[in-house]
């Protein structure tokens, strides 16, 4: 959808924006159609790209994200994070929090990831596989220095 037709289809609609806004709604829009989702939880990227072009927090990204939903912009998808057992029992552990950090600890249970509307939303949790592939530098790090 290019700006004139987005432009077009929120003012035949019943939510009234201000021209700043609509600018914010057109650049989040042009994020999803390009990456095929948005959310604040999972995707760094995402927030440094709204952030480069207006200084907003994440709270207030959520809050524009959820406003394109209800005007139908957006569909909004819950995601919640499934551990294994092991992941959880490493989260308990205070060895586990020394060596590692608070990796697993500091991802969120849920999260709402925004997709076009009608498009099927990706379960890819991208944050998960970030904080397991440090475990594995870290652990690939001790087992070089002991050898």
């Amino acid at each position: 959808m290019n700006k004139l037709e987005f432009v077009q289809r929120l003012d035949a609609g019943p939510l009234r924006v201000s021209d700043a806004t609509a600018d914010l709604w057109y650049h989040l829009l042009s994020w999803v159609d390009t990456h095929g989702y948005a959310d604040t939880a999972d995707s760094p990227d995402f927030v440094k790209y709204v952030q480069d072009f207006r200084t907003v927090g994440v709270p207030t990204i959520n809050k524009h994200l959820s406003r394109m939903a209800a005007a139908k912009f957006l569909q909004g998808h819950r995601l919640a994070r499934r551990l294994s057992p092991e992941s959880r029992e490493d989260m308990s552990s205070p060895v586990h929090n020394i060596i590692f950090g608070t990796g697993l600890a500091s991802l969120p249970t849920s999260f709402k990831r925004y997709t076009l509307p009608g498009v099927p939303c990706p379960k890819v949790f991208r944050a998960l596989e970030r904080v397991e592939a440090n475990e594995q530098k870290v652990l690939a790090d001790f087992a070089g220095s002991s050898a």
